[in-house]
């Protein structure tokens, strides 16, 4: 299987949701891509890269999204998602690459799925395609126990926030108080001092 990665041998078909509606139904998508000047993990289209190229398919389509099919001619890193910013089209979520962020998902998920994958090997064909309905099944328990599990983490640190801002509060209203406290008590004292020095000297003037 390495070898018919390296040698791009092996069929792949992937499905992702962008933003936006594309210009045509379907087509060859054919740019060449290198490593980004500005950000070394990205790939941009560049004279100086190697071609890359796709087929595109439009599977459904709606005012803000839609949904495509794939395929891999070539297999370069990041091919797809880059392709896709060159179109104007990012992927969902896809913040590296233009998209606009999802406040529903994570930073690392983005709306490209790896769909199917054929090869041959000693004249006998290999296909797999998982379903999607059954993906959608197993992910979407995950998801709900990740969605409470997070509200219950956020509601938690609100908890111990409300309670450090408390005890922030009573210990600064607490040294207030003794600094004012104190701040009467010499005066107090002062005054106290004063009140007997003047009766000591009067005392001595009258004898």
């Amino acid at each position: 299987l390495q070898t018919f990665f390296k040698e791009r041998t092996i069929y792949k078909e992937y499905v992702c949701i962008v933003e936006g509606k594309l210009r045509t139904q379907s087509g060859n998508i054919e740019v060449p891509l290198s490593r980004s000047r500005h950000n070394r993990i990205k790939r941009e289209v560049s004279n100086e890269g190697r071609i890359s190229s796709s087929n595109f398919e439009v599977l459904l389509e709606g005012d803000t999204y839609s949904k495509l099919k794939i395929e891999l001619l070539t297999g370069r890193n990041h091919q797809i998602r880059s392709q896709m910013e060159f179109l104007g089209n990012p992927i969902v979520n896809d913040v590296l690459y233009g998209a606009k962020k999802v406040l529903e998902l994570n930073e690392n998920q983005i709306c490209l799925h790896s769909k199917k994958i054929r090869f041959q090997i000693k004249d006998e064909n290999y296909e797999f395609e998982p379903d999607e309905d059954e993906i959608l099944g197993n992910l979407l328990p995950k998801n709900i126990s990740t969605q409470i599990f997070k509200a219950m983490l956020e509601n938690s640190a609100s908890e111990q926030g409300s309670r450090m801002s408390a005890m922030d509060n009573a210990t600064r209203n607490a040294g207030e108080m003794v600094d004012k406290l104190t701040i009467e008590y010499n005066r107090s004292r002062q005054a106290a001092i004063t009140k007997e020095l003047i009766e000591i000297i009067s005392g001595a003037e009258s004898l």
